[in-house]
């Protein structure tokens, strides 16, 4: 996506610019982002492999969501579905830190979803384990 992120070393916060310079808004970033989505090779890629990733997720962990209804990643869960990906490659909690741009504290922080996920999904399976022995 076009832009920059820059990082503010007073304050530490994240801002991305535009091609032009200007700081996006909101609704500024997220209306680039879908047109990113919606326009270019990569990001159609990126739409249909989101697809395919929330349906295994609805398969794997039953969630209760339609797949079809999520058409593409939003922008808020960019940087914990970066850190989990990144994760699943198996890379180390210090790698995602320096490629993300976090504190190994802040990676860690998202790094407890993929926990919580493996132990709901285990759960799942002692749960069929013990119903087909009845």
């Amino acid at each position: 996506m076009p832009g920059m992120a820059r990082k503010s070393r007073s304050t530490l916060t994240r801002a991305f610019y535009s091609p032009k310079g200007a700081q996006y808004t909101a609704d500024g970033l997220r209306a680039r982002w879908g047109r990113w989505l919606a326009g270019t090779p990569e990001g159609r890629v990126i739409c249909r492999r989101w697809k395919e990733w929330v349906g295994a997720q609805v398969k794997k962990y039953d969630w209760d969501i339609d797949p079809d209804d999520a058409d593409h990643p939003t922008i808020h869960g960019l940087r914990g579905t970066g850190i989990l990906a990144r994760s699943e490659e198996g890379y180390e909690v210090d790698q995602i830190a320096n490629d993300i741009g976090m504190s190994r504290q802040n990676v860690e922080h998202y790094m407890r979803f993929r926990d919580q996920m493996k132990v709901g999904a285990d759960g799942q399976k002692r749960l069929r384990l013990v119903n087909k022995e009845d």
